[in-house]
């Protein structure tokens, strides 16, 4: 196989310059267009780093890079029969390495170099041929597991007296290197998996290898990048640069990063030649583990003190599907909560109706609202199509219909999280399957749901503003009929004689009456027997936003089982809780000050009334 190999090192070294740079060029776009999991990927990473740029500009770079791409592959495989002339004709070295690697073994000092992932840097291996003496060197590789292959490649990269040492081996080959003052190359790597140490690459987080910063911190050797600058097909010119550091091993992974994020954000020859098809983002993604930070090398907090940052750059797309009812979005606002504190790093995207948008803004931890379109047919999904360009990391649908699993597959994010349901649910990536336990809370099973996705945070109870209950109360809310059948609630009587009963006791007390629209004529018939200056009516008059300002303003509110006294419980107002009629009800879930008025025997209003009485003397609150 070698010799098949060196076969076709030669049969490519004789196509003419220009049919091989045609060739890498149409090869580029072939892996471009043709394999679509790559080029997400690629595009992906453009969108991080150049956010500022143009969909157009970025797809123009993918492609180019995708060439270069090939144009590495070519040089890899040509160049193992290429002469140390061929090679000083084709590649030159800059001024500043050369008087660097002449003045070498007169400083006294042995040298870390970083190798960026760059075209044509195999090009680093050839250095020797350009000086009379030279360093001895160690280049840090990943082995193939392929022998033959193995060892071709070391046969054709060891050519020039560059050693190449297994990163398999650890620590004490490039010891030796460095304690001979010699020179220790290592591929600079963002993605280090779970061995690295999580610190952020471009703000999101990332794995990096730390060997680096241990050889330079144990040896205090010099720390510099070499890389190979393209100047044409198979041409380059091989440069070097000084990243000035205190030795530690923290501040030689720091800056190293924060030079490497200089150069591609800056230098064109840069970052049109660094490699984008590689994963560099893929830590903390494990799917079991999405709703928390873990790693067993967390540098997060020197990441933040050496950058100067309050907390983490929130880079990580989470969206988040929410459902259409209130009462529902009410449920997880404590998972949101909770997932915010585990991962400070997601930027959260809300998906709501209309109707909840302006709410949610105000109350839960969001950065982002997108409002569902009130198109129909193909127009609906062409909106979220267009999130696609967005690049989401994340989908979490915390509803169950086949339509909102097609708005998530849609969007294109690489995990869309969901609970199983009896219907399969192939448009999801991963799915909880669960059932709900007997008296089990909505926030409950959904906090089952996150758990089951890694989140590690405790479910907290804790209303927006836990209000207390003043004794004598001042103004109180009637919550009429909310969005529910009337067959299920109380007649008109009970709320009239409630609400005379609570007026005559309070005598400077008042009360407003909510409800939605077709609760209007039902809410006019009851304050039409009431003093109209002690009753206010703002039944179907309000937003939502409105509604829970409403809602803060009163001393306490009486209520069925609906949106609005769930609403209530969440922002801390007091909350008397009615039965109601043939319906089963779990209570509410936000620890607020409630009274549940009991629905075992006849519940009339003067029952109701004293259960309120009794509750509020039990209160010392003025």
């Amino acid at each position: 196989m070698e010799q098949v190999l060196s076969l076709i090192s030669k049969l490519l070294n004789l196509i003419p310059e220009r049919c091989a740079r045609f060739l890498c060029s149409t090869m580029g776009y072939c892996i471009y267009y043709g394999v679509g999991a790559r080029r997400h990927v690629l595009l992906r990473n453009l969108h991080i780093v150049f956010p500022k740029k143009s969909l157009k500009e970025r797809k123009k770079l993918a492609r180019l890079n995708c060439g270069r791409w090939v144009e590495m592959v070519w040089e890899f495989l040509a160049s193992s029969t290429w002469s140390q002339e061929k090679i000083r004709q084709r590649f030159s070295v800059s001024p500043e390495l050369k008087t660097w690697i002449e003045s070498f073994e007169k400083r006294g000092h042995s040298a870390v170099v970083l190798v960026p992932h760059l075209n044509l840097m195999e090009a680093l291996t050839w250095l020797p041929c350009f000086f009379k003496k030279f360093p001895e060197t160690g280049v840090v590789y990943r082995p193939f597991q392929i022998k033959w292959f193995e060892t071709w490649m070391r046969k054709t990269r060891e050519r020039f007296n560059v050693r190449l040492v297994s990163r398999k081996r650890g620590l004490l080959p490039l010891e030796k290197f460095l304690k001979q003052k010699g020179i220790v190359s290592i591929l600079f790597d963002q993605s280090a998996g779970s061995v690295g140490n999580l610190t952020t690459f471009f703000g999101r987080l990332a794995s990096t290898t730390d060997l680096p910063g241990r050889l330079v911190e144990q040896f205090k050797s010099d720390l510099v990048a070499i890389y190979t600058k393209r100047t044409g097909f198979l041409k380059g010119e091989i440069c070097i640069e000084e990243i000035i550091s205190d030795k530690s091993t923290l501040s030689v992974t720091m800056e190293a990063n924060r030079w490497l994020e200089n150069k591609l954000k800056t230098d064109a020859c840069f970052y049109e030649n660094w490699l984008w098809l590689h994963r560099r983002w893929k830590t903390q993604h494990w799917p079991l583990r999405r709703f928390n930070i873990s790693q067993k090398r967390d540098w997060l907090e020197n990441t933040c003190k050496y950058f100067h940052w309050d907390k983490l750059p929130q880079k990580t797309q989470a969206w988040f599907r929410m459902p259409n009812s209130l009462k529902e979005c009410l449920a997880i606002y404590p998972i949101l909560t909770a997932i915010r504190k585990a991962r400070p790093d997601f930027c959260m995207h809300l998906v709501v109706k209309s109707h909840l948008a302006h709410l949610l803004q105000r109350y839960f931890p969001v950065d982002f609202i997108h409002i569902v379109s009130q198109k129909k047919g193909l127009g609906y999904f062409k909106r979220f199509w267009m999130i696609r360009e967005q690049y989401p990391d994340i989908w979490v649908n915390f509803m169950t219909s086949l339509c909102t699993d097609l708005e998530a597959f849609c969007a294109g994010a690489p995990q869309r999280f969901g609970l199983q349901t009896e219907r399969r649910r192939p448009l999801l990536t991963h799915t909880y399957a669960t059932q709900s336990l007997e008296n089990e809370s909505r926030a409950e099973l959904w906090y089952r749901f996150a758990q089951y996705f890694g989140l590690k945070e405790p479910l907290l109870q804790t209303p927006i503003c836990k209000k207390p209950l003043k004794k004598k109360a001042t103004c109180f809310g009637c919550c009429l009929d909310s969005f529910y059948s009337h067959q299920n609630f109380w007649p008109i009587h009970f709320w009239k004689n409630l609400i005379s009963q609570l007026l005559n006791t309070y005598s400077k007390t008042t009360c407003i009456l909510l409800g939605n629209n077709s609760d209007r004529a039902i809410s006019e018939e009851i304050a039409s027997v009431l003093p109209h200056d002690r009753i206010q009516n703002m039944s179907g008059h309000e937003t939502l936003i409105k509604l829970a300002r409403t809602l803060e303003s009163v001393d306490f509110v009486v209520g069925h089982d609906s949106d609005v006294i769930h609403l209530a419980n969440f922002l801390g107002t007091p909350t008397v809780m009615l039965p109601t009629l043939h319906k089963q009800t779990n209570g509410l879930f936000f620890q607020s000050e409630t009274c549940v008025v009991p629905s075992e025997g006849e519940v009339s209003s003067d029952s109701v009334f004293d259960s309120i009485q009794s509750w509020l003397k039990t209160k010392t609150s003025d």
